[in-house]
């Protein structure tokens, strides 16, 4: 039993700092426990790594501000401490940065 997966349409854009496009369906998935209880999870996937499910959370509003604080560390970790690792590995003062507008505006010291 699956709710309509909207992205993001139980937040208000003030709380909603990370998403930079719409949610999958499978990102925020609802299950009814063994209970009967509907709990909520969010899924995580990076390349390379397996996809990580996290939960259960009591609403999917619980479940969206949790994937967006996730999203929001690693975001500062693809930022601030990936470039020096890369500059590190290809030997160049500096790397070219495919930007994106939310990485402009951590760059910028905006978000």
């Amino acid at each position: 039993m699956q709710e309509d997966n909207a992205p993001t349409a139980s937040l208000s854009t003030d709380r909603v700092s990370s998403f930079e496009r719409p949610l999958s369906p499978s990102t925020i998935v609802d299950v009814i426990n063994a209970h009967g209880v509907r709990c909520w999870f969010a899924r995580i996937e990076l390349a390379g790594l397996h996809a990580r499910r996290y939960g259960p959370f009591e609403s999917r509003t619980d479940a969206e501000t949790f994937l967006d604080e996730a999203l929001e560390k690693m975001l500062e970790l693809i930022v601030e401490d990936l470039p020096p690792l890369a500059e590190r590995w290809t030997r160049r003062t500096e790397l070219p940065i495919v930007e994106d507008e939310l990485g402009a505006q951590y760059l910028a010291g905006t978000k």
